[in-house]
């Protein structure tokens, strides 16, 4: 429901979704239409290709440095998509680029999050319970070379990390 949440709130959101529904009923893409429909919402749905979902491409095609990005690292790649862009960031940055990392507690994560964390990128951990479940905890992370796009941001609801970030908030 994320590509809704920010559909609403962003100036433009796009979405790349691979068709895969994660309930195992049916064709993903059919379903975010009908919702979209149905919320009276408009929303990008873009496949993801080889060819067009590197940040280097997308920063250049559908960015184009108009004002601030942020970056929302979730579904089925999303191991693959943050490591690239953790390199994207790194190399520039000076660009007001954050990124939103689903599920980073996820082991795979630390390499990249203990890389940033040496460059001095501000890392923002949020740990919380899952939507109707009140044992399992996951977090989100925030990364950030611009800590200034994070000025709104107040502590999380739930305790904090101290692994991988020099400005983990809780």
């Amino acid at each position: 429901m994320s590509t809704f949440f920010f559909a609403k709130e962003a100036r433009e959101c796009y979405s790349f979704e691979d068709d895969q529904d994660p309930a195992g009923k049916g064709s993903w893409t059919p379903a975010m239409q009908a919702q979209a429909s149905r919320l009276n919402q408009s929303i990008n749905l873009i496949r993801p290709e080889l060819y067009n979902d590197s940040p280097e491409l997308i920063v250049r095609d559908l960015w184009k440095g108009n004002g601030n990005l942020l970056v929302s690292i979730d579904g089925g790649d999303r191991c693959k998509h943050f490591k690239d862009w953790a390199n994207y960031i790194d190399s520039y940055q000076h660009h007001p680029i954050v990124l939103l990392v689903d599920n980073s507690e996820i082991s795979y994560f630390e390499q990249e999050f203990v890389k940033l964390c040496s460059k001095r990128a501000s890392i923002y951990h949020h740990y919380g319970s899952v939507y109707g479940q009140l044992t399992t905890k996951q977090c989100t992370s925030f990364v950030t070379f611009n800590p200034v796009l994070m000025h709104l941001a107040g502590a999380g609801p739930f305790g904090h990390d101290q692994r991988w970030g020099r400005m983990n908030m809780q």
